[in-house]
């Protein structure tokens, strides 16, 4: 429970920092809509499991899947040039089909298909990310770019997020205690990659230099 409420500071103050600097500069960094999204779900999952007593609350999880792959999509897409750009688009209508049409949308848990598929993206954007900085001459460091942080913490939120989730109704069936371990665990790794949002605030400033 502890962690539990670290966690949820942590994206308070994320957020927060995030619309002070982000919102103020008017710039086209929106990682500040992403986060307010973020909370209010976090927000709205409390309610309905503390005060209406739902029992169950992937459904939330699934509509705010898809808006992370959309938002993902749409916000690495502005830094790549136009053949990653038609290439990530290919990955999120691909992406989109699977969880629409090929995953159970509409059950009460999340499946295994539309969790491989939501990890599995950011992966990618995080590699082309990587792949399209490391190939472009550039007088900054790549740890002053704000970009940086935020594939960092997207790279290490969604491989964990798979290895987490892929194997959760098996222990929950089989070892409840392992996969109450689980939960705790992926509450750091939540902790450690909006920290890394965090983090990549301090070089905003630079990437309009």
């Amino acid at each position: 429970m502890a962690l539990l409420i670290f966690y949820h500071i942590v994206l308070i103050i994320t957020t927060i920092r995030s619309i002070i600097i982000l919102k103020k500069k008017k710039n086209k960094n929106n990682l500040y809509i992403y986060l307010i999204v973020t909370f209010l779900v976090e927000v709205l999952a409390i309610v309905l499991q503390e005060v209406l007593n739902v029992e169950n609350t992937d459904f939330i999880y699934k509509i705010y899947g898809i808006f992370h792959i959309i938002f993902f999509g749409y916000y690495y897409m502005k830094e790549f040039p136009l053949n990653m750009q038609i290439f990530t688009k290919i990955v999120m209508f691909l992406s989109l089909i699977i969880i629409f049409f090929f995953s159970k949308l509409f059950s009460n848990v999340l499946d295994d298909r539309m969790i491989t598929v939501i990890g599995f993206f950011g992966v990618t954007l995080s590699f082309e990310w990587l792949f399209v900085k490391l190939n472009s001459p550039d007088e900054k460091k790549i740890y002053e770019d704000t970009y940086f942080w935020i594939t960092t913490g997207l790279l290490f939120w969604s491989g964990f997020f798979i290895l987490r989730q892929l194997p959760r109704f098996f222990f929950i069936e089989k070892d409840g205690g392992f996969s109450q371990i689980m939960r705790t665990f992926f509450y750091l790794v939540n902790i450690v990659t909006y920290s890394l949002y965090y983090i990549s605030f301090k070089f905003y400033g630079k990437d309009n230099e």
